[in-house]
């Protein structure tokens, strides 16, 4: 929903006290003119308390259109509503570990990631080869009579074994999909870090710009 201040609201005098939960991205829509992201923080809000609340929203990408900033409570607290919602940007000293450290995560990332790929590649492969497994006769015998019956136990037991084994194999692979899923998530997010960090850092040098939003929480009125 698009966040609009009713009311002057009373937070918190210094906004660098302000406890920071950090955001991460959780999809992207694309438009023909830029693309929506949905970011997801969570937090932990003091019990009782009767006061408006500000909190600093973390991890927003350098290029965020500030005007297109909104907020909402999907799964919030009851009693609790937004009231405000700004950007803030704060000027900090680079860490100059944080480049190292985030091409190490994203190269293990990546690594997890090529090997459930390769996992489920070897999965498929042996999907495809139960489904096709079928009975061979035995090479006929000369003092064999010309028409013989099949021996229906033996296919019976046959059939039995494939569909058993193909419904195991395909639980491994959804759970596998569901893996990779996550994994192409996880290495998604890394990426954008260190494309943001790497940019940020050719640009800025050792201090750089943080942009974060200032999000007021507010108890409803009993």
């Amino acid at each position: 929903m698009s966040l609009q201040s009713s009311a002057p609201t009373q937070p918190q005098a210094d906004d660098s006290s302000a406890p920071e939960w950090a955001s991460a991205l959780d999809s992207v829509v694309v438009h023909a003119d830029g693309a929506v992201c949905r970011r997801l923080a969570t937090g932990r809000l003091p019990a009782g308390s009767a006061a408006p609340i500000r909190i600093r929203l973390t991890g927003l990408p350098a290029d965020l259109d500030r005007g297109s900033l909104r907020a909402t409570l999907p799964a919030g607290p009851p009693g609790w509503r937004i009231t405000e919602l700004r950007f803030a940007a704060v000027a900090e000293v680079r860490d100059p570990q944080e480049l190292p450290d985030l091409q190490q995560r994203l190269s293990a990332a990546e690594h997890r990631l090529q090997a459930l790929l390769q996992r489920q590649r070897a999965l498929s492969t042996r999907i495809a080869q139960t489904a096709a497994l079928s009975a061979v006769p035995p090479p006929p015998s000369p003092e064999a009579p010309t028409h013989r019956r099949a021996p229906s136990q033996a296919l019976l037991a046959l059939a039995d074994f494939v569909e058993e084994r193909l419904l195991a194999l395909q639980q491994q692979a959804e759970l596998l999909r569901e893996q990779v899923a996550e994994a192409e998530h996880e290495q998604a997010v890394l990426a954008e870090q260190l494309a943001r960090a790497s940019s940020a850092a050719q640009q800025t040098g050792p201090v750089r710009l943080r942009h974060t939003a200032l999000l007021t929480l507010t108890p409803d009125t009993p």
